[in-house]
């Protein structure tokens, strides 16, 4: 009996020797990230011996909006196009409007001003002073020699603030027609109609529309054959021409997403990923070099099946690549961001971010006194039972369960993130239309109540005033 209290005591000192143990073992995986300079790759250099067989790497982010996260992932994508090979990345949206943006980019003077214009290729919520740098860089670089180059990977034609809609394609014709003429007895409006459907998340595409969309594509293929061959003597060390001729495939893949929805857009998201998964593959053998950065929000490129996203590219090419693909996120710990409460409703509005609550937010706050990268393949992540089951974290506008170490190969984490550096009036418009509702009570509501208790106690008054006079 007296062996009970030594057999004890023994356990525990295992099982804090076992604590202890991974503990260092995560701490190898922690590397300190320095917030004055985000956008220096040399403090990224951590990540060579991480990425060194990576193919594809994802650039995730939990919230689309903010201030920090697009400059850290700017000295990211800096070290890897200088130092590891990665000259291409592809974004959300669609290779269409990406495209006509890059291509009236690159025979402009390329200010700051030009790439505000250039950004507008993407969807509405990139269009912030902290991406314009993502562009600004790219623009430095024509002139090095490790050129950086944007398109897209997705399947959503008609996404982006320069061209909304049918209008994508309008904008690709008339860069189009700088480098060979229209096929003869091709009307621009016309063909514009025919592929209008595919555009606005397919809201208004008909099984009717599938022959006019078919014909659409293969009037484009071909003329996209001649105007490549312009491209590429034009800009023979960037892959614009390599992204122009794959366009085609793009859009029968932006097609095949219609057709699979039958108009049950609960499956939307699930049904655009499998078909964009296909085309990254395919735009990533045939570029220079075979790498290729993606930059997406967490639910595309989380790679674990079920972590409570639909099918997500990053399931596929987790499936696809092994260990060639790495895909990390960045997240924060506290602040506040302009976020989407619902995509479809294209709700936005600032809020405070709670960042991850209960004892893994309070580990990973312990984690550096600073934001740092979390490596879970070097940490060793995977077997530690906190970072493998489901977890709340912020993702927009609340929180969701997500199992980190099984869902990403790493992270970012930031201390306290912000809104973009936008002017206040744009902030305060993009956040109207959700808190609309607050706005009426305290602009409309609150003075007309306080107007009739005003109304209420003159009324009041003057009827005791009335009253004494009488007496």
């Amino acid at each position: 009996m007296k062996r009970l209290p030594v057999v004890g005591l023994v356990g525990l000192v295992t099982v804090l020797g076992v604590l202890a143990q991974d503990a260092r073992m995560l701490a190898r995986g922690v590397h300190p990230i320095d917030r004055s300079s985000y956008t220096d790759p040399r403090q990224f250099a951590f990540l060579a011996p991480i990425l060194k067989d990576a193919e594809v790497v994802a650039l995730g982010e939990s919230i689309h909006t903010t201030h920090e996260f697009p400059i850290v992932r700017l000295g990211i994508i800096r070290y890897l196009n200088e130092n590891l090979g990665f000259h291409v990345m592809a974004t959300e949206g669609s290779p269409v409007d990406v495209w006509a943006a890059e291509d009236r980019f690159l025979q402009s003077l390329r200010t700051s001003q030009d790439a505000t214009e250039a950004q507008k290729g993407l969807p509405f919520v990139w269009v912030t002073p902290e991406v314009r740098q993502i562009f600004e860089y790219q623009a430095a670089s024509w002139n090095t020699n490790n050129k950086f180059y944007i398109t897209a990977y997705d399947v959503q034609p008609g996404l982006s603030v320069a061209s909304p809609d049918a209008s994508a394609f309008r904008l690709l014709a008339s860069r189009l027609a700088a480098y060979a003429p229209l096929p003869s007895g091709v009307d621009t409006e016309a063909w514009v109609k025919n592929m209008a459907p595919i555009t606005h998340a397919c809201l208004n595409y008909q099984q009717s529309d599938q022959q006019g969309v078919i014909d659409g594509i293969h009037m484009l293929e071909e003329w996209i054959e001649r105007a490549a061959l312009a491209v590429g003597k034009r800009f023979p060390d960037l892959p614009h021409a390599t992204v122009l001729q794959h366009m085609p495939s793009n859009l029968r893949a932006s097609l095949q997403r219609c057709k699979d929805l039958e108009r049950d857009f609960s499956r939307y998201k699930g049904v655009r990923d499998t078909n964009a998964s296909r085309f990254v593959l395919e735009l990533k053998e045939a570029l220079p070099g075979r790498k290729l950065m993606l930059w997406a929000h967490v639910s595309h490129i989380s790679i674990n099946g079920d972590g409570g996203f639909q099918f997500s590219i990053g399931e596929f090419m987790h499936r696809e690549l092994g260990p060639r693909f790495y895909s990390f996120a960045a997240f924060a710990e506290s602040g506040g961001a302009v976020v989407i409460f619902d995509d479809w409703k294209e709700d936005l509005g600032y809020t405070r971010v709670n960042g991850m609550r209960g004892e893994l937010g309070k580990r990973l706050g312990q984690l550096s006194d600073q934001d740092y990268f979390l490596d879970f393949r070097q940490g060793g992540a995977f077997d530690d039972p906190m970072f493998s089951k489901p977890e709340a974290m912020w993702l927009e506008g609340g929180q969701k369960d997500l199992t980190l170490a099984r869902d990403f190969d790493g992270i970012i984490w930031i201390k306290s993130i912000h809104a973009p550096d936008l002017p206040l009036g744009k902030l305060l418009l993009l956040s109207l239309w959700h808190w609309r509702k607050i706005l009426t009570i305290a602009v409309v509501v609150v003075p007309l109540c306080v107007l009739i208790g005003i109304m209420y106690l003159k009324s009041r008054r003057r009827n005791q005033v009335r009253g004494q006079s009488n007496l």
